[in-house]
């Protein structure tokens, strides 16, 4: 039986698949171009499955030659001589998946082949009546490696010669997390690679890479063609445009991850409707896997990087998208961050988010004083088993105005947020979960979504700037409200000072009931 992938494998007839065809002619318009270009994007993002599409579609005009670099040793790497063997071994196991006989191998194999500039004049020779794409995936365990660097300015020297000599090549494609063109840079800032004389301003060996802008995450559509699929098998009855325009709310698309929650919801199994999408996503985010795990390596690697993380999820602050800063550069290769329309970094899915947030309330104290108020979660339980919100946000305000005084106000201006979230997160952790809204994140508000017991909470939290901006901020609520087909919604502001402008009180405002609360903290 077929199953969703998760694996990062490549076997079609085995797995619930995305249609490629649309990504694949984009990609095939550029080998036909002669581009040498890389593919960089972040783990388990469907890498190594659009390759071996891709050469399943080329193989017909072109000889592939496909190898993966995953699991070779160092001692592949040790000298020219040991690069040259290993490549040329990757090389025969490629061509002899492709149906090329003994002889016709053993003209490839070079046997005497021992420096980079030897290796070139050969896959010159081989490939001088042919038409030859080389793929390399996994390439990031050769990216920060002297001798491959070699490589790669052979590769780059026939591409630029390619008017007066033919290179080896058509097209040569780099598959990996890292971006090769900037591997010099990172490589000399961690000071593992000092310049020779004869590189001068050079320093980046793939800079004649072509932009690869193919758009690899799964869009609504896309998930639907998945969807499809799994129907086929199953006839389910599922609302497939519902549920995929639910699953790219928590994944952006993110391939590993739209997988892994159809996966939990097949297996399981849970109801496929957005219910079972939200929870789903719950158990996805709370489930260890190895991309979590990268995640948090890089954010403890890159303190700069976990900064700019939590100054746009907790503190609302907003940085402009620029990839000239190392760091947002890094974040986007990494799958982290991305730029939104008008070019501010956001985190790239909710998923994401989520799992950053748990991670900073883990390391923050807040969570020691927020069990004394929310250690008893039967009082925010009504007796229909839904979550009592309004007894949610009383117990906050108490919470906020018995912890915190006049000289914590720039904290909780801060930390405002992850403040409410940890005091929630008490409450709801293991029945229920939330997701915040990334189109309403900045510093003056958050539209948060609460999942409890099949409903959906919607609140907007908030600095107090005065009855206009309480005003537009009920505006604001009422229309996510209405986006949402909700009637019903929470308003949570805060405030330095010894008392709130007014009561919590429950208001109508545009059609929506809302209750509203101003949380107070400080003891002027």
């Amino acid at each position: 039986m077929r199953k969703f992938n998760v694996t990062g494998t490549c076997y079609p007839d085995e797995h619930y698949m995305v249609d490629l065809t649309s990504r694949i002619a984009a990609i095939r318009k550029m080998v036909d171009g002669g581009d040498y270009f890389t593919i960089n994007r972040s783990w388990q993002y469907g890498k190594t499955t659009t390759l071996f599409a891709l050469e399943q579609a080329l193989k017909d005009d072109y000889l592939c030659l496909s190898m993966d670099f995953q699991g070779l040793g160092d001692s592949s790497f040790a000298s020219e001589e040991a690069f040259c063997r290993t490549f040329l071994s990757l090389a025969d196991t490629s061509l002899k998946i492709n149906g090329l006989g003994r002889n016709e191998r053993n003209k490839w194999a070079g046997h005497n082949i021992k420096s980079i500039p030897d290796l070139g004049e050969h896959l010159q020779e081989m490939a001088e009546n042919k038409q030859v794409v080389l793929m390399i995936d996994e390439v990031d365990r050769a990216s920060n490696i002297r001798v491959f660097l070699k490589f790669l300015g052979m590769l780059r020297s026939q591409y630029l010669s390619r008017r007066r000599i033919k290179p080896a090549f058509k097209s040569v494609i780099l598959v990996g997390v890292s971006d090769i063109s900037t591997i010099k840079l990172k490589m000399i800032s961690e000071g593992i690679y000092e310049k020779n004389e004869s590189e001068g301003e050079q320093i980046s060996p793939w800079n004649i890479a072509a932009a690869f802008n193919v758009d690899m995450a799964f869009s609504p559509a896309d998930i639907v063609s998945m969807l499809e699929d799994y129907e086929r098998e199953h006839h389910s009855g599922m609302n497939k445009g519902k549920i995929a325009e639910r699953i790219y709310f928590y994944t952006s698309g993110y391939p590993f991850m739209v997988s892994s929650i159809c996966k939990i919801i097949d297996e399981k199994p849970l109801a496929w409707d957005e219910n079972g999408v939200n929870e789903a996503a719950k158990i996805f985010t709370r489930t260890p896997c190895t991309l979590f795990t990268s995640l948090s390596k890089n954010l403890y690697a890159y303190p700069k990087l976990a900064e700019i993380v939590y100054n746009t999820l907790i503190g609302g602050i907003d940085y402009s998208y620029t990839e000239m800063d190392i760091d947002i550069r890094l974040g986007a290769m990494y799958g982290v961050l991305k730029a939104t329309a008008d070019r501010k970094v956001m985190v790239c899915n909710v998923i994401f988010e989520t799992v950053m947030e748990e991670l900073f309330m883990t390391q923050n104290e807040i969570k020691n004083t927020t069990d004394i108020y929310t250690g008893e979660k039967s009082i925010f339980i009504k007796t229909n088993g839904d979550l009592d919100m309004q007894m949610v946000i009383e117990r906050f305000c108490v919470f906020l105005k018995s912890e915190y005084r006049a000289k914590d106000s720039e904290f909780i201006e801060r930390n405002c947020r992850l403040i409410f979230l940890c005091f929630l997160r008490g409450i709801i952790n293991g029945a229920g979960n939330y997701a915040v809204e990334p189109e309403t994140r900045n510093f003056s508000r958050m539209d948060i979504q609460v999942f409890y017991n099949k409903k959906v909470y919607v609140m907007e939290l908030k600095i107090w700037h005065g009855p206009k901006k309480e005003d537009a901020a009920l505006d604001q609520l009422t229309s996510y409200l209405s986006a949402q087909n909700l009637k019903e919604g929470y308003l949570l502001s805060f405030i330095d000072g010894n008392s709130a402008p007014h009561e919590i009180r429950t208001r109508e405002h545009k059609g929506c009931t809302i209750y509203e609360a101003v949380a107070a903290f400080g003891d002027k």
